[in-house]
């Protein structure tokens, strides 16, 4: 029979628990408790591979100074190192009902430890003892349950000058608690691999692991800090219990963790290689180290605002889609106004950037019930200040083919589920502003939330391509033609791409702008959002098949746009939204919606943009199972 402890560690008679692993002179040293019908024995097998320990185990003690045994059934979290002066030094915490502290021990032969005391200043927290070396004669160690912190010791016991140094940062891999797995003094200073994984309770276990580099000689102040996992996967969180810990190679570092179906786990992942880079060579980077693909947002955004002067516009201005022709970059966005209702603007620009050349009337107006109008349709605007409540025409998307400009966007009549909509208009039409669109049609059945309709700008073997939103996935359907209704068709959802689980869309996702044709294949910007972080609208991109827009080829890892800056959180926070792109000569152009008020740009190079896109790191690598004897 199975239990659990008050860490949710695994406890069963004769099953082996590994608590530790850690550098033992030439070789790797795994520690393991067994419950046996006297009580929790500790022991310690080693290993020149680190995945197959079958040297013969010895049984290692943690006693006190008076003899009394520790109580190894209430102790986690070891983690080992070994002093300047070949002492091995092992802290780890003790849990009671009462309270958790975090013990030290020490050693000279590795089996035989002595209990020196509780950490003092650490309440209770996971601690890793650097190794080696020493701080103006004190011993340093970094530890944390939530924020990595460093504190220094001339007896090993009253730890003091202790500095917090290390957060959770918002909208990154790492915007979990942090707690370290071990530590390696390399040439460059103290590298510490840290633990940032978290559940979910939809019933998984993301695994992320970090790392961050300080300097040797002055351990507060962090020269490096990875950018991206140097490790993650996502598994059942029923089959999973934590990490057990990190032991470094001269050019790998092996990570530990426990799998209650498969056992001990490993996964070998490279020490970094550090170069400096800049005018002055004094920023540290990783050699070959790739930082996520990343859009540069334009030093100007916002690039449209909120227009006083025009009631329908005057509140927020957002969500923009896009066609380039004619030498100009064409936008309708979402406005709206005093009265909460959306209309849609029109902007242009030649070089991508300058959208003054602005109209004061929209350019598309709602005219229908299903978008919220109960009045005769009209282009007179100042109806509609204090119209028939919120609704209107929402996040629209452009697509230019066969002479036509097709409109798609989200159709809301303010009180049932919100449902796309198409509209055509000529190309000349649209390129004299003469806004003679055809009445709309809704495109998705009633009764369900549908957003994020845009069309393929081709055919493909004779058919339009239609993707749509319906939570959480993008939807693709291919149809003979674009009339719709009930009694043509609705949208159907044939063909899908999903969230990813454990990563940075693993909630929702849906096409940002219509895709664009490249080289390499279909390039789809798209919005999503992570179930770790929900209160934020990111961008990433993908790379689909030129002959098959159901299959992936590509797609970031990470996102290439956070909502970060001030732009994205005044108003709605955290939100970064893209309704259009474009591509002009070499550089491509993402325009978005900041805060959910605002129209900003971001833009990179194509074709390193589309190279980085298919040569992206993926950080998923496969553990190998533990042999131990």
């Amino acid at each position: 029979m199975i239990s659990r402890d008050t860490t949710g560690n695994m406890t069963a008679a004769g099953k082996k628990i590994p608590v530790a692993v850690a550098n033992f002179k030439d070789k790797n040293a795994l520690f393991y408790k067994t419950v046996g019908k006297t009580g929790t024995d500790l022991y310690v097998v080693s290993s020149k591979t680190g995945t197959s320990f079958t040297q013969a185990r010895k049984k290692a003690t943690v006693a006190y100074p008076d003899g009394r045994i520790e109580a190894i059934d209430s102790c986690h979290f070891f983690r080992i190192s070994t002093l300047q002066d070949k002492t091995y030094v092992m802290v780890y915490v003790r849990e009671t009902n009462k309270d958790r502290k975090t013990i030290i021990a020490t050693s000279e032969d590795f089996i035989q430890w002595t209990v020196r005391g509780e950490m003092k200043g650490t309440s209770g927290e996971i601690a890793v003892v650097v190794p080696h070396i020493e701080e103006e004669g004190n011993t340093m160690c970094y530890y944390g349950d939530r924020i990595l912190s460093v504190a220094f010791s001339k007896d090993l016991i009253n730890w003091g000058n202790a500095k917090k140094l290390v957060s959770s940062r918002g909208g990154h891999f790492d915007h979990s608690p942090l707690s370290p797995l071990g530590i390696s003094v390399i040439k460059e200073g103290i590298l510490v691999i840290y633990d940032t994984s978290y559940k979910k309770p939809s019933g998984y276990q993301f695994i992320k692991i970090g790392a961050v580099l300080f300097s040797a000689t002055k351990p507060d102040e962090i020269l490096w800090r990875s950018s991206v996992p140097i490790w993650q996967q996502s598994i059942v969180a029923s089959d999973y219990e934590r990490p057990i810990g990190a032991v470094f190679g001269k050019s790998k570092i092996l990570l530990y963790f426990l799998s209650n179906e498969k056992g001990i786990l490993t996964v070998s992942v490279p020490v970094p290689k550090f170069t400096t880079e800049g005018p002055e060579k004094k920023k540290l980077v990783v050699k070959k180290e790739k930082p996520p693909i990343q859009l540069n947002k334009y030093h100007r955004n916002p690039i449209i605002e909120p227009h006083s002067k025009n009631h329908w516009e005057n509140e927020a201005v957002f969500n923009p889609a896009t066609v380039y022709d004619d030498g100009k970059v064409h936008m309708l966005y979402r406005a709206i106004g005093a009265a909460g209702f959306s209309f849609l603007g029109y902007a242009a620009s030649k070089d991508g950037y300058d959208f003054s050349e602005r109209y004061n009337d929209p350019a598309y107006w709602p005219r229908l019930d299903f978008e919220g109008v109960r009045t005769k349709p009209t282009k007179r605007t100042d109806l509609f200040m204090s119209g028939a409540g919120w609704g209107g025409c929402e996040d629209p998307k452009l697509t230019l083919m066969e002479g036509k400009v097709y409109l798609t966007y989200v159709a809301y009549d303010g009180y049932r589920p919100p449902r796309v909509a198409i509209s055509e208009i000529s190309r000349e039409n649209f390129l004299k502003q003469n806004w003679d669109w055809t009445l709309p049609e809704l495109m998705s059945e009633p009764g369900i939330i549908n957003k994020s309709a845009c069309i393929l700008p081709e055919k493909i073997n004779g058919k339009y391509v239609v993707f749509h939103r319906v939570y959480p996935n993008i939807l693709i359907d291919f149809v003979d033609d674009l009339e719709f209704g009930p009694d043509k068709k609705w949208l159907m959802g044939r063909y899908s791409i999903r969230p990813r689980v454990g990563m940075w869309d693993s909630r929702k996702i849906s096409v940002g702008a219509p895709p664009i044709r490249t080289k390499d294949g279909w390039l789809v910007i798209y919005h999503a959002v992570d179930d770790a972080d929900d209160t934020k609208y990111k961008i990433g991109a993908m790379i689909l098949d030129i002959n098959d827009p159901t299959k992936v080829l590509h797609r970031t890892h990470s996102p290439i746009l956070s909502p970060d800056d001030w732009y994205e959180n005044d108003g709605k926070p955290g939100v970064a939204y893209p309704c259009g792109a474009v591509i002009i000569e070499n550089t491509l152009f993402v325009y978005y919606g900041g805060a959910d008020r605002v129209v900003c740009v971001a833009t990179a190079p194509v074709d390193e943009f589309l190279f980085n896109v298919r040569h992206e790191i993926d950080f998923k690598m496969d553990p190998k199972k533990v042999m131990v004897n």
